[in-house]
C-alpha cells in the first residue's frame, strides 16, 4: 500500500490546508482512534502529525503504534507511564509538583 506522511505532505505544499480538507483528515483519524479504543481497547499514546499517513485515495490513518497499550482489563490506559513525543504531551502530564510548567521546543 502506498502511503504519504502528513508531515511530508504539508512541507511540500504552500499555504494552509483548506479547513474542509483538514476537517476530513481529522475525522478520519478520530474515527480510527475511536475504533481502536472502543472495539480493540487500544490506546495509541503518541498522536502527532508524523504518525498520520494517507493512502492512495487520501484517507488519513494513524500509524506507529509502538507506544500503544491494551486496556482490556479496565486498567488505566496510560498505565502510569509517560511516553510519546514531548512537544505533543498534554500539559497535565508534564506539570511538576511546584505547579510551574517547563517549555518544550
Amino acid at each position: 500500500m502506498l502511503t504519504i506522511k502528513l508531515i511530508r505532505f504539508f512541507s511540500s505544499t504552500t499555504g494552509a490546508l483548506p479547513e474542509k480538507e483538514a476537517r476530513k483528515y481529522f475525522k478520519d483519524c478520530t474515527e480510527g482512534l475511536h475504533c481502536m479504543h472502543t472495539v480493540y481497547k487500544i490506546a495509541h499514546r503518541d498522536i502527532k502529525p508524523d504518525n498520520v499517513l494517507f493512502d492512495v485515495k487520501w484517507h488519513a490513518m494513524m500509524s506507529d503504534f509502538g507506544f500503544a497499550v491494551s486496556f482490556e482489563d479496565d486498567r488505566d490506559p496510560l498505565t502510569g507511564t509517560i511516553c510519546g513525543t514531548l512537544p505533543y504531551y498534554a500539559p497535565e502530564l508534564v506539570k511538576p509538583s511546584d505547579g510551574k510548567f517547563f517549555r518544550t521546543n
